[in-house]
C-alpha cells in the first residue's frame, strides 16, 4: 500500500493503524506499506526498522571499505532481514539490541561473502 493513510488525521490514523494490526495478526497476513512519516513507519514495523538501518549502514561501509560489492548490497541485507525477529518498540533497549543483533548479523554476511571472493577496485 502507498500511504493509504497519508491524508487522514492523526485520531482516525491511529484507529485504522489498529484495525489493520488486526487484520495481520488474525489472518497471518504481511502488508508492504510505504510511508513517509517515521513515526507511523515506527508503529507498523517495531524494531524492523532499526534492524534494516543496521544491515544498512554495515553493508555500505563494507562497499567504501572495499570489502563488498555494490552489487552484494541488497542480499546482505535481505539476509539479515530474513534473520531477525522484529517485535515492537518498547523501548531504546529493544531498539539498541536490535540494532546490535543485525550489525551482527550482516558482518557474519559480509565475511562469509568475502571468502573467496575478490572486490572490484
Amino acid at each position: 500500500m502507498d500511504e493509504p493513510f497519508g491524508a487522514l488525521d492523526a485520531m482516525t490514523r491511529d484507529l485504522l493503524h489498529d484495525e489493520l494490526e488486526r487484520i495481520c495478526a488474525e489472518r497471518s497476513l504481511t502488508v508492504l506499506f510505504v510511508t513517509h512519516n517515521v513515526r507511523e513507519a515506527a508503529r507498523l514495523g517495531g524494531l524492523l526498522c532499526a534492524s534494516l538501518n543496521a544491515a544498512d549502514e554495515i553493508a555500505v561501509q563494507a562497499f567504501l571499505d572495499k570489502r563488498l560489492n555494490f552489487g552484494d548490497i541488497p542480499a546482505v541485507i535481505e539476509t539479515v532481514m530474513a534473520r531477525v525477529q522484529g517485535g515492537a518498540m518498547t523501548g531504546l533497549a529493544a531498539v539498541m539490541a536490535a540494532d546490535e543483533e543485525a550489525r551482527a548479523l550482516a558482518s557474519e554476511a559480509i565475511a562469509r561473502r568475502g571468502a573467496g571472493q575478490s572486490m572490484r577496485a
